[in-house]
């Protein structure tokens, strides 16, 4: 390899659960936790509704349905702040127990 430098290996994991920084997509998705343990990435545009039954089943534009761990509030603080983020959401009407007044 001329004129090429090598990179030295990254020792952080990408997929590293949970993960921080904008490396994995936080910066586009929220973070959930399915049943089993497994975290993976959804993004906050596609979710149609939550329900508690008592488990979470978030639904999809798509109709498809996850069951994760996060109780539907804490979703919603997630994509309330997502869109905050994006100031997209930044004047959205928010309840007050999530405001924190």
């Amino acid at each position: 390899m001329t004129g090429c430098a090598e990179r030295a290996p990254s020792k952080k994991k990408i997929n590293e659960w949970p993960a921080t920084g904008g490396e994995t997509g936080d910066d586009q998705m929220i973070q959930v936790t399915r049943l089993n343990g497994k975290g993976f990435w959804i993004n906050p545009h596609l979710i149609e509704f939550l329900e508690e039954t008592p488990d979470t089943v978030v639904t999809l534009l798509t109709g498809k349905k996850v069951v994760v761990k996060e109780p539907a509030q804490k979703i919603l603080e997630e994509i309330i702040t997502y869109r905050r983020k994006l100031v997209e959401g930044g004047n959205e009407v928010v309840p007050i127990e999530i405001r924190g007044e």
